[in-house]
């Protein structure tokens, strides 16, 4: 009997039960009103780090990793997410993780590097004709017992017939150190820049090189340069005076006229030279501006038929709004300001600029130019405007970014710089180069440039501001010079 009495009151438990079932049912209340009442931004980042502390599948290192980046980084950057899936930003958490542990990892050897560069430094180098060590700093004199190891190499001798700056023959005494030691010098982070082969060079660039390398030679007999080491010096003094590219051009010149002549020392003591960026901090200047792997992928010619298969993948609103920025150069967080009207048989573009702020020379706020209709880019922006009326990219940045992205998904292009976004503004900026060289070219023949601006043209102020002063103002550039790396 007593087994089958019960040990506690039946009525009490169903009230209990229903008790606790009101009580839960207002907390998910509670907790719908307060989700709704968050931003959008705040209820992604809470269904994102649940996702990250809850879910097994994230339960690893690199799962943890993800979930303390997500933890630091700032609202604006959630509110940029609002338009992604939840494993989509969990994605893009991850591959920042791997982002951050390959910077670690290149610190790290960077690191390495120059402890064995310091301790090289430090090292005793017999044989220098200088009384001073290739770095500046005072000689160290040996002692008498001091002898050198079999693997030690004697210094290169500085040979030079004219006299150079202070700063120059401290590079020039790097680079003997590193032909001494081949193993220290920096890697470069950009590709090689191997000599084609005659073969393979065009008529116009075989020439060019040609006039290049009689002009190198002219300079050097006229500046009295006889040895290996002077036509080093005049390398340096052309990289402490001019631009990185024509830094380059000089450089391959020189390169070539050694190879074709068969003289490999000079080629190997060209190439030991420091990295630009090392050279331009012992010369004490600023380096120029130069293009990183991902502008050069931007800068590269698109295909029209995969550009068509991406805009199909668009609804008709965000399509229009990419072909304008397409056609316009605008910036996608100049979208929204975008406005295109019709002047007779021309279609007027305007853009509010939104790179102002920090300016030495503050640029007009706004730029307008006009298209002729009769142009391929003067129809396709006419019917942009039939359709879509004046302001014809109604959209911010993230939203036109988080549509693109998902169409370059689909194509599978998503990690591929050669598609981003802003690479529509390279392009824009090559096809406005090449209508105006062939402008130019129409006009003033094939060699227009040292026609109209000498031998000296690439640093004629004159021909930037003819070539490039249209294309800056429609791109929003303060500086000339920028354009260069566009297109």
């Amino acid at each position: 009997m007593l087994d089958m009495m019960p040990i506690f009151d039946t009525d009490e438990v169903v009230e209990n039960s229903s008790f606790a079932s009101a009580l839960i049912g207002e907390m998910n209340e509670i907790r719908k009103q307060e989700e709704v009442t968050l931003p959008r931004s705040e209820v992604v980042k809470k269904m994102v780090m649940k996702e990250l502390q809850e879910n097994f599948l994230y339960k690893s290192e690199r799962g943890r990793a993800a979930a303390v980046i997500a933890a630091s980084l700032p609202a604006t950057w959630w509110v940029k997410q609002t338009e992604k899936e939840t494993y989509e930003t969990i994605r893009l958490l991850y591959s920042m993780v791997e982002e951050r542990a390959e910077t670690a990892r290149k610190k790290a050897e960077r690191m390495q590097r120059l402890s064995e560069l310091e301790a090289k430094r430090n090292e005793i180098l017999p044989g220098s004709l200088s009384g001073r060590s290739f770095f500046g700093s005072a000689r160290v004199t040996a002692a008498p017992a001091y002898h050198p190891r079999e693997t030690e190499a004697a210094a290169p001798v500085i040979t030079l017939e004219v006299s150079v700056a202070p700063a120059v023959r401290a590079v020039l005494e790097r680079t003997a150190f590193y032909l001494q030691n081949p193993a220290v010098r920096p890697v470069s982070e950009f590709k090689p820049n191997d000599l084609k082969e005659e073969r393979f060079l065009s008529a116009r660039t075989k020439e060019d090189y040609k006039r290049g390398a009689v002009q190198v030679r002219r300079v050097l007999a006229e500046q009295g340069r006889k040895t290996s080491w002077d036509m080093c010096a005049y390398l340096v003094e052309v990289a402490e005076k001019f631009s990185v590219s024509t830094y380059k051009r000089q450089r391959t010149m020189v390169l070539r006229y050694a190879s074709r002549n068969g003289e490999e020392h000079v080629a190997d003591m060209v190439r030991a030279l420091p990295p630009y960026a090392e050279m331009c901090k012992i010369l004490g200047r600023v380096p120029s501006r130069r293009s990183t792997a991902v502008t050069e992928a931007r800068r590269a010619v698109q295909n029209e038929r995969t550009f068509s298969r991406l805009l199909s993948h668009l609804s008709p609103e965000h399509r229009d709004a990419i072909l304008a920025i397409r056609f316009t150069g605008a910036r996608s967080c100049e979208a929204e300001s975008l406005h295109l009207t019709r002047e007779g048989d021309a279609i007027r573009v305007f853009i509010k600029s939104a790179k102002t702020g920090a300016r030495k020379k503050k640029p007009p706020t706004s730029r307008s130019w006009v298209v002729p209709i009769s142009t391929p880019e003067g129809a396709i922006l006419s019917g942009v405007l039939e359709r879509r009326g004046e302001k014809v990219a109604p959209f911010s940045a993230s939203a036109l970014r988080a549509a693109w992205r998902r169409a370059r998904l689909l194509e599978g292009l998503n990690n591929e710089s050669h598609w981003d976004l802003h690479s529509l503004r390279h392009q824009y900026a090559a096809d406005e180069k090449k209508k105006r060289a062939a402008q130019l070219r129409a006009k003033h023949g094939t060699d227009w440039r040292r026609r109209m601006y000498g031998r000296d043209w690439r640093n004629s102020v004159e021909y930037k501001d003819a070539f490039y002063g249209e294309l800056a103002k429609r791109l929003g550039h303060t500086n000339t010079d920028m354009c260069k790396i566009y297109g």
